[in-house]
């Protein structure tokens, strides 16, 4: 994939990573039942990075935890039909959830870091 300006390439990173908001809320709604749209962003994670931070850092990690309205709007009326309309394949999507919940697994197991490849 060739890009014209950086603009470009910075204007599909984020549409990848609003989607990947939606399919991870997705996968979040059908296994817990929790509904995370800014809502859940702005109440429950704001109250636990409170807990756990000091008021400014939790503030500074706050402000990057924005979904995009129209998504969030999605995952509000849990309309997950749209599965489907991302930049990329929900399939990679998938292969990269599954890969960082594996990694991570494995860091709380062992204390160390592994990567796969997918």
């Amino acid at each position: 994939m060739v890009f014209d300006s950086g603009n470009d390439a910075r204007k599909l990173i984020t549409e990848v990573e609003m989607f990947g908001v939606y399919v991870l809320a997705h996968k979040v709604y059908e296994k817990y039942g929790i509904t995370c749209d800014q809502h859940w962003f702005d109440t429950d994670v704001a109250a636990r990075l409170h807990e756990a931070y000091p008021d400014d850092l939790a503030e500074k990690a706050l402000k990057y935890m924005k979904e995009d309205p129209h998504i969030s709007e999605l995952i509000s009326a849990h309309d997950f039909g749209h599965l489907d309309d991302g930049s990329m394949p929900l399939e990679v999507y998938d292969r990269m959830y599954s890969a960082a919940a594996w990694g991570t697994e494995r860091v709380w197991r062992t204390g160390k870091p592994r990567f796969i490849c997918w």
